[in-house]
Order: C-alpha cells, then sequence, then structure tokens
C-alpha cells in the first residue's frame, strides 16, 4: 500500500510536514533578503558563500521550528480528522504547493553539489540552493 496515495493514512503528519517545510522555505529566503544586507550595511561588504549558505540555513531551522509551533496551534482548530484529512488532500493536489517544493528540492540537490564542486561546503550550497530554488519558482510564477 502506497502511504503517500491515501491521504486518510497519517493525515496529521502529513500537514505537519507540509508546515515545517513551509516554514522551512520562508526561513531560507529571509536568512538571505533579511540578514545579507544587514551584513553588508554592518561591514561595508558581501559576506563570503559560505556564510550566506549558513544563514540560510539557519533561517531555514528557525523557521521550520516557529512554523511548526504555529501548525500545532492551528491544527488544534480542526474539530475532525476528516477535516485534516480534506486539507492534506487539498495540498497534495495544489499545483502551486507541488511546484514549489519541486524547485526547492532541485535547488537544493544543485546547491549541494555545486558547494561540494566548489568547496564551499555541502551545508552552505544547501542552503543557498534551496533558497534560490524557491526564489525561482516565485520569479518564474508571478513575475
Amino acid at each position: 500500500m502506497d502511504i503517500l496515495a491515501d491521504d486518510s493514512q497519517f493525515a496529521t503528519e502529513k500537514l505537519m510536514a507540509h508546515i515545517a517545510v513551509k516554514g522551512f522555505q520562508l526561513g531560507s529566503v529571509l536568512g538571505l533578503l533579511v540578514v545579507s544586507p544587514v551584513a553588508l550595511v554592518r561591514t561595508g561588504r558581501w559576506p563570503s558563500r559560505a556564510k550566506i549558505g549558513t544563514w540560510t540555513m539557519t533561517g531555514s531551522v528557525i523557521g521550520a521550528i516557529g512554523a511548526s509551533a504555529l501548525g500545532l496551534g492551528k491544527k488544534s482548530t480542526f474539530e475532525t480528522p476528516e477535516e485534516i484529512e480534506d486539507r492534506v488532500y487539498r495540498l497534495r493536489h495544489n499545483k502551486g504547493q507541488l511546484r514549489t517544493d519541486r524547485f526547492w528540492a532541485c535547488g537544493a540537490v544543485i546547491g549541494m553539489l555545486g558547494g561540494a564542486a566548489l568547496g564551499s561546503g555541502v551545508v552552505g550550497g544547501l542552503g543557498l540552493g534551496q533558497t534560490f530554488g524557491t526564489l525561482a519558482h516565485i520569479g518564474t510564477s508571478y513575475f
């Protein structure tokens, strides 16, 4: 039996995983778009790729933890398991959500490989890759 195909099985876990991933994505983008300019203003020069990668990964973790905490609060507003199953079903079949996740995952893989190839670190490459994957989705979808 395919667990992913049956939306009723582990619906709460799937919803919380979705919320954590969205927090991860948002945190990485904020880590790049907020922390990097602040560092530029403070030091007068653009930070290294490794530092930016670290900030995006830190932002990702903070975003995932924060979103998960908010998701636990949201989860308590669902009155029946069927409501959670319905939400999971709609998320699984939302083309925009699926496209975002694909861009994010592809960016992460490309970033990890690029970080390893350039010697700037796999984790930093992962952070930058996932961020640019998410931004690529946004840039090609809405503008």
